[in-house]
């Protein structure tokens, strides 16, 4: 049988350059994606061949997308639930001590604007008394496929960098970087010492401190214990596609729109003036809070006796409406490329009282979108936390936590709504579900009061019908008919 890490050890050992070329064109997306979402001037103006003497302003629209979908998702914690009494302790636990649902949030940010992220278990009983749980992004990652499908992964972080000294036995920068290498059953730790560009030769996990403590491999025996979660794939498995590859030339636009708006702002809240040459100090300048220029005709000089005065201002009128007009209509293009709308990023927008069924067909879109990405997610949340279990379950010696027998089964996931209910067309929905006959009252009282317990249905139902049994005022007695004739 193939061990797909010795298959990756052999890539990395015989490598030319750092990064391997193969995952050149992934990191250059990742890195991509990661500036604009953290809104890296001097990447994007790289990205955009800005000039370097003019200023650029990044509008946050591609960090409220990766925000927004990941608050769409995440808003309330994801619940997981399994049937067995001890095995959901264990679950409790490590949702507790990774701080699940946060870590979960950071990482769809991730997904969502460097097309993909990659997670990992490992294990330190001086941390945590469960399995650690991480997760990278693919700029820090060389996976090994075959197809869309992963055999092995090498998690990288650089230890140490050093500069040696000319005479030293190999002067320039040193690289240390450490690789935890996952495939099915098996964890291996290596360590390289390279340069800026290249890997280097395998060395002794000891040769630094950081990573002399580190065993050189665990053979778990349980499926891979690292994976990873997409953001959607097209021509290429291997490489995951950002939410911003389709409206990157809306993104830059808008950019270059807010730059302008400053800059002309500026311009406009500026005195500009012209002088007559005669006037300028010793050193040329005539008043540094304001714009000067020097006016000279041919013949005659600003202020001669021809009635010009020495000193002309200038003022500038910027009309900001179409400009913002622009901005607007390009955010909300951009966002409804990627099946956003726009009161998602942006609060003051229609911000009315609606009903609840209002809002669900105006936020439509992104529910869809979001499901789309919520499969992912369903996927692969019970596989993280089954394999947690299987670690728990092994014994101390063989690196689990020793709690024989434990069931392992994956927990149903569920995600909570993020759009606020209607709770009064609620109620006369079932209401008119009760009269119509198609629905019980212990029923909608089961669906109103989701948390109560059989005993506190049976008591509210029998409220009810003390209610209805009540007695109630006679009503008047009707008047005598009249006698016939």
């Amino acid at each position: 049988m193939t061990d797909y890490i010795d298959t990756l050890i052999a890539e990395l050992d015989a490598a030319p350059t750092w990064p391997l070329p193969r995952e050149k064109r992934a990191i250059q997306a990742a890195y991509a994606g990661r500036a604009l979402r953290k809104g890296d001037v001097e990447t994007l103006r790289h990205m955009q061949a800005w000039p370097p003497d003019r200023q650029l302003v990044v509008d946050p629209l591609a960090k409220r997308i990766a925000h927004g979908f990941a608050d769409f998702l995440f808003a309330d914690p994801v619940s997981l639930e399994v049937e067995d009494e001890a095995a959901q302790e264990q679950v409790d636990l490590f949702r507790t001590e990774n701080d699940l649902d946060h870590k979960l949030h950071r990482m769809e940010r991730v997904i969502v604007s460097e097309g993909e992220a990659w997670w990992k278990l490992h294990t330190d009983p001086s941390i945590a008394q469960t399995p650690i749980f991480t997760w990278n992004s693919r700029r820090d990652v060389v996976p090994l496929f075959y197809g869309d499908r992963v055999l092995a992964v090498a998690f990288v972080t650089e230890k140490r960098r050093e500069q040696e000294p000319d005479d030293a036995p190999a002067p320039g920068e040193q690289v240390w970087r450490h690789l935890e290498l996952h495939t099915d059953g098996r964890v291996a730790n290596v360590l390289y010492r390279g340069g800026a560009e290249t890997l280097g030769v395998r060395v002794d996990l000891g040769s630094i401190t950081e990573t002399a403590m580190l065993a050189e491999e665990w053979r778990h025996g349980v499926p891979m214990l690292a994976g990873r979660l997409v953001n959607d794939l097209d021509d290429d498995d291997s490489l995951g596609e950002s939410e911003y590859t389709a409206v990157q030339p809306l993104l830059f636009a808008l950019n270059e729109a807010a730059t302008i708006a400053v800059e002309n702002a500026r311009l406009t809240g500026q005195d500009r003036v012209f002088v007559a040459g005669r006037l300028r100090q010793a050193d040329g300048s005539f008043d540094a809070s304001l714009q000067v220029f020097e006016a000279e005709t041919d013949g005659a000089t600003l202020g001669d006796a021809g009635g010009s005065p020495p000193v002309v201002a200038v003022e500038k009128h910027y009309d900001a409406e179409p400009l913002w007009m622009h901005i607007r209509e390009l955010v909300k293009t951009t966002l409804s490329r990627v099946g956003m709308v726009v009161q998602i990023v942006d609060s003051s927008e229609d911000g009315k009282a609606e009903s609840g069924t209002a809002i669900r067909l105006r936020f439509l879109p992104t529910s869809l979108a979001a499901k789309g990405k919520r499969k992912e997610h369903e996927k692969h949340l019970p596989q993280i936390v089954a394999r947690a279990l299987m670690v728990v379950a092994k014994p101390a010696s063989e690196g689990g936590f020793g709690i024989e027998g434990l069931a392992t089964d994956p927990p149903a996931v569920e995600f909570g709504d993020p759009i606020p209910r209607d709770e009064s067309a609620e109620t006369k929905d079932r209401a008119l579900a009760v009269t119509s006959q198609i629905m019980s009252r212990r029923q909608a009282i089961t669906d109103a009061h989701p948390d109560w317990t059989p005993e506190q249905v049976d008591e509210e139902l029998a409220n009810i019908r003390e209610d209805e049994g009540a007695p109630v005022d006679t009503p008047p007695a009707p008047h005598d008919p009249p006698v016939p004739a």
